[in-house]
C-alpha cells in the first residue's frame, strides 16, 4: 500500500503536485493568494482502481477536468491531505445471503472506498472532500418516506481478514452478530453509518480500518441494537487515529435491516 500521498505537504508558490487516488485524479496547485483544484471523477467507473500513486508534474488530468479555486489574502506553504470515511451511510450489500442461526455469533469484515479531503492553513474544515470512487446512490428504509438517502456497493463480507486485498483507498469495518432471538437471523443488507466512524490506520497490518459495529438481535419483534466501539483496537500500540467521526452524535436508527424466515 502506497502512505506517501496523505499527511501535511509543502508547496512552493506556483508548484502542483499530482495524485491518482483509486479513480480519482487531482492536482493541487499553490499560488500567493489561492489554492487550486484540477480533478477528475468519473461518474461511474467500469473498474475499482485500488492503488494510490503521485503522478508526474507532467501528467495531465483526464477530461473532463473541473477547477476550483479557493481565495486567501496570502497561502500559507502547508496544505494536508487525509482520507475519510464517506459522508452518508453506505448500504451493504453480501453478494450472497448470510444466515445466522439462533443463539449464534459471527464476524463479519466489510469495507468501503474512502473519502479525500484538504485542509489548509491548519482550517478544521476542509478545502474539498471527495470520493476516491463513485458509488451509486440507494435508499434505505421501510418505505418511500421513512428512510434515508445512502450509497450502496456490493462487497464479499469475510469471515477472517485473510482474504482481504489491503487497499489503499478503502477502510474495513468489523461487524459483530449475535442473534439471541429464536429465529434465524438473515442478512440481505447492513446500512453502515459511515459519518459516525473514525478512521483509523493500522500499521502493522497496513490498512485503514473503523471501530467495531456490534449488533444485537434480542427478538424477532423488536429491532435490534446496535453499538459503536469507542475505540478501534485500543490496546494494541500501533494504531493511530486518522480522522474522527464526521457525525459522531449521528443517529444509529435504521442502521440494520434484517429479514427472518
Amino acid at each position: 500500500m502506497d502512505d506517501n500521498w496523505w499527511g501535511k505537504r509543502t508547496y512552493r508558490i506556483g508548484q502542483g503536485q499530482g495524485w491518482q487516488l483509486a479513480n480519482l485524479q487531482l492536482r493541487i496547485t499553490r499560488a500567493s493568494q489561492e489554492w487550486q483544484l484540477e480533478y477528475h471523477q468519473p461518474v461511474m467507473a467500469d473498474e475499482e482502481q485500488q492503488a494510490c500513486f503521485p503522478l508526474p508534474a507532467e501528467h495531465p488530468i483526464n477530461k473532463p477536468v473541473h477547477l476550483q479555486r479557493y481565495l486567501f489574502d496570502q497561502t500559507s506553504p502547508e496544505l494536508t491531505l487525509l482520507p475519510r470515511l464517506a459522508d452518508r451511510s453506505v448500504v451493504v450489500r453480501p453478494m450472497n445471503p448470510i444466515i445466522i442461526p439462533p443463539g449464534e455469533k459471527g464476524t463479519l469484515y466489510v469495507s468501503t472506498p474512502l473519502w479525500v479531503a484538504g485542509y489548509a492553513d491548519d482550517q478544521r474544515v476542509p478545502l474539498f472532500d471527495l470520493p476516491m470512487m463513485r458509488m451509486s446512490d440507494s435508499w434505505f428504509g421501510s418505505n418511500t418516506l421513512q428512510g434515508s438517502l445512502c450509497y450502496a456497493t456490493p462487497v464479499n463480507g469475510h469471515t477472517t481478514l485473510t482474504p482481504f486485498t489491503r487497499r489503499a483507498s478503502r477502510a474495513v469495518t468489523p461487524i459483530v452478530l449475535h442473534n439471541h432471538a429464536s429465529q434465524p437471523m438473515l442478512l440481505q443488507r447492513i446500512n453502515l453509518p459511515a459519518p459516525a466512524l473514525s478512521l483509523y490506520r493500522l500499521h502493522r497490518e497496513d490498512r485503514w480500518w473503523t471501530p467495531m459495529l456490534e449488533v444485537i438481535q434480542e427478538s424477532t419483534r423488536t429491532p435490534p441494537r446496535v453499538r459503536i466501539e469507542s475505540q478501534a483496537d485500543r490496546n494494541r500500540p500501533d494504531v493511530e487515529m486518522v480522522q474522527p467521526a464526521r457525525h459522531p452524535e449521528g443517529t444509529l436508527s435504521r442502521v440494520f435491516e434484517s429479514l427472518f424466515d
